[in-house]
């Protein structure tokens, strides 16, 4: 077909490739496609550019979008993308530095950010990460999400927070809450 593809498609397009984990070389052809469209400084296009290039273990390529629009854009869902891409890739000191600049700029993390940073802090072999994660987190709003919850239950070596964090979530825990203290206990082991 002789039309061109709008940033709805793009969109589209870039999730895909995302979640089957295509080739960099795909995603750098996909990026200069949107580029040539004058699409790439579009705010959801370039989260979804970030997210695909995480997805794609290309944190690199992820860094080069995040901080060509990262000076114009103080959107939340941009930072979450490229913190999640840190983490994803086990690249723990950049997802932290990352979480500290938004920090910094006064920015609120969301039930994204800190399921994200708490991810990659439980990648960590250094307690020291993981312990300055769980710090901010303990800081912010008492009525963490059940996802939050999660994330922190699953941080191995952490048993007894893990546990302590379980038995004040709902009545009821999920499935999920179960299975995240079932591993933290596996990885105390």
């Amino acid at each position: 077909m002789d039309l061109e593809p709008d940033s709805v498609t793009f969109l589209c397009v870039l999730e895909a490739c995302g979640e089957i984990g295509q080739e960099r070389s795909q995603c750098k052809l996909l990026h200069s496609r949107v580029s040539n469209c004058g699409l790439e400084m579009e705010l959801k296009i370039s989260t979804a550019l970030i997210d695909m290039y995480g997805k794609c273990s290309s944190p690199e390529d992820a860094r080069d979008v995040f901080w060509r629009i990262s000076d114009t854009a103080q959107d939340l869902a941009l930072w979450n993308a490229m913190i999640s891409a840190h983490a994803k890739n086990r690249q723990v000191r950049e997802a932290l530095y990352l979480f500290s600049l938004l920090d910094l700029q006064g920015a609120r993390p969301n039930d994204s950010t800190l399921v994200s940073i708490l991810d990659s802090a439980a990648s960590s072999s250094d307690l020291n990460h993981a312990r300055f994660v769980q710090g901010v987190v303990e800081e912010g709003d008492e009525a963490l999400s059940v996802d939050v919850k999660n994330a922190i239950i699953g941080m191995g070596g952490w048993v007894a927070e893990a546990h302590e964090v379980f038995s004040k979530g709902p009545l009821r825990p999920s499935v999920t809450a179960w299975r995240a203290l079932c591993g933290a206990f596996v990885q105390q082991h």
